[in-house]
């Protein structure tokens, strides 16, 4: 039962930095087109747009840039539907050595304790500045982990590493606001890099957001292959 309980929690954990870095890439992208009009943008904003969905699942069939996707969280199939203006990035893992690097992009998930979060999950962005905290990506269960939780919470948060620690490194936010990461030989590293719609495939994990259609279709704004 513990296991199970670890195996969703994994699971729930890696989801929500999917999720995350494919609102990356969607606020990445947005901000070079239209700068002048995202000075007072808020990030999270980027979900909250109408008719916005998204899918995570493997990729059972592609062909003619339709996806047939099996949904990781029911049994049914979603079409994500592909173009060029689709935005692909990948996540791959990595090593400590090259995701924290004196001003690199990170996305940290993790539990928060006051101003420290000890880091189950570090991904490194070469797609985006970061523009502030990304909050409301808590991953699944998150508020039952820990039983006093209003001490402690599972966040994932976007910043830079502004310097190097004996055991972690200071994430800066936008805005000042800063937090001590710790690491421990746990700690997964992984990193986000731009691909192309011919790297999605049979058999990729992928997380699709878009514009979700009245049956559940997905017209993919941005596709993050995680595995």
């Amino acid at each position: 039962m513990k296991n199970k309980k670890n195996i969703l929690i994994a699971g729930g954990i890696f989801l929500g930095i999917a999720i995350l870095c494919t609102g990356v890439y969607i606020f990445a992208q947005h901000t070079a087109t239209n700068a002048a009009s995202q000075r007072t943008g808020n990030f999270g904003n980027f979900a909250n747009r109408a008719n916005l969905g998204f899918i995570t699942g493997s990729v059972q069939s592609i062909q003619n840039n339709t996806a047939i996707v099996n949904n990781t969280n029911s049994s049914g199939q979603t079409l994500v539907f592909l173009s060029d203006t689709t935005r692909v990035s990948q996540i791959v893992l990595s090593s400590q050595q090259d995701v924290l690097t004196d001003g690199a992009t990170v996305i940290v998930n993790g539990q928060r304790n006051g101003n420290t979060i000890t880091a189950t999950r570090i991904t490194s962005s070469t797609i985006a500045t970061p523009s502030r905290r990304a909050g409301g990506f808590r991953a699944r269960g998150g508020a039952n982990f820990n039983p006093n939780n209003q001490l402690q919470q599972v966040n994932t948060f976007l910043g830079t590493v502004s310097s190097i620690t004996s055991n972690g490194f200071n994430l800066l936010l936008r805005g000042g606001s800063s937090y001590a990461v710790t690491i421990s030989t746990s700690t997964i590293y992984s990193k986000q890099t731009i691909a192309t719609i011919q790297d999605i495939v049979s058999g990729k994990t992928i997380t699709a957001t878009g514009t979700k259609e009245q049956n559940g279709d997905i017209q993919a704004r941005s596709v993050t292959i995680t595995g």
